[in-house]
């Protein structure tokens, strides 16, 4: 189930960090690249990464250049509970990197 969606276009320097969240979360990068932590494990995360992050995890993302991304907060089905179970990059965060072109 949807629980919220957002978007932001952050500025140089953005700092976030969370204790995490109660809700799974999806998130792309559409540009500008963030630095993810989770437990002292860094990662980069560049335009077109797709984030997949488990119920729970907390992390600390960082846009030094600023960026733009989108997320979403859902709780899935349990019927869905296979689907997400993807290669982790660091604990609790799955990353999935591709190629993003803005049309001109």
């Amino acid at each position: 189930m949807l629980i919220a969606s957002g978007s932001a276009v952050h500025p140089t320097c953005h700092d976030f960090s969370t204790p995490g969240f109660g809700r799974w979360i999806l998130a792309a990068i559409w540009s500008g690249t963030a630095t993810m932590t989770v437990g002292g494990q860094s990662m980069i995360c560049p335009p077109g990464s797709l984030l997949l992050i488990r119920a729970g995890t907390p992390y600390r993302v960082i846009f030094a250049q600023g960026g733009d991304e989108t997320w979403i907060f859902f709780n899935p089905p349990t019927a869905w509970r296979d689907l997400l179970i993807w290669p982790e990059t660091v604990p609790g965060v799955a990353l999935r990197a591709t190629e993003h072109k803005h049309d001109a």
